[in-house]
């Protein structure tokens, strides 16, 4: 077994998911000789029971593409609910990682985090602790979190489409007065003056959650997700049924 030659105790073992190369290259040479890493790949539903069983990692390092990220975060929450999870964010938005830590994720790392401060933060969640960068500290102080059920979620994701309340009442098999009042109560609910800023919502938490799309008000597959807003109130202006 691998030592750490300034500590003298055995080199804990990290498993890395990516599907980067270069990018896991460069992360074992800034995690050596204090700890090991293993590259595991990215497509890892059907093979990882059998890797956890054989190389029995002390930790999971997730760097996926935004648009996997929190599947995949799902994913190993549920096959390995005890192990610890450090999720690596490719973008400089913090909803992502507000999102990563509500998963329950006990580290953090952005693209522009040092190798020192990569090598702190695997120490930290080894010995139990949970490390965040400053940046994404600040976001955890200075936002809300807001839950949305399966038909709010719905009426966020086809608003970022530039969908009218006819074409979303025709998605959603509903009326458009109904479209109307649900829009009422998510506009209250998330503090929102109009459509512009409700798709600005669901533009930034794009990639923090996943949503499928609509295919019929019988068949509506999306699930229920939770936004970050600013803890603010919104200014109230504008017709929040602009567009019919």
């Amino acid at each position: 077994m691998p030592i750490n030659k300034q500590t003298k105790e055995p080199m804990a073992k990290i498993g890395l998911y990516s599907d980067r190369e270069v990018f896991g290259a460069g992360l074992r040479q800034a995690v050596l000789p204090m700890h090991e890493l293993v590259s595991l790949g990215l497509d890892f539903h059907t093979e990882s029971g059998n890797l956890f069983a054989t190389l029995a990692p002390a930790l999971l390092i997730l760097d996926a593409p935004p648009e996997r990220s929190s599947e995949m975060i799902r994913f190993l929450r549920s096959a390995e609910p005890d192990l610890p999870l450090i999720v690596w964010e490719r973008v400089s938005s913090s909803e992502p990682a507000l999102s990563a830590l509500r998963s329950g994720v006990q580290g953090v790392i952005l693209d522009c985090t040092t190798a020192a401060e990569v090598v702190a933060c695997i120490d930290t969640v080894l010995h139990g602790g949970i490390w965040v960068p400053p940046s994404i500290a600040q976001a955890v102080v200075s936002s809300r979190s807001c839950h949305l059920t399966k038909r709010e979620s719905q009426l966020v994701s086809l608003v970022t489409q530039g969908l009218s309340n006819k074409e979303i009442a025709g998605k959603l098999g509903i009326s458009v007065g109904t479209v109307k009042v649900y829009f009422s109560r998510l506009f209250d609910k998330l503090e929102v003056s109009d459509r512009y800023e409700l798709a600005v919502i669901g533009m930034r938490q794009a990639g923090t959650v996943h949503v499928d799309a609509v295919r019929s008000s019988q068949g509506a597959n999306t699930i229920s997700q939770t936004v970050f807003l600013p803890r603010t109130l919104a200014d109230r202006h504008g017709d929040k049924y602009s567009r019919q």
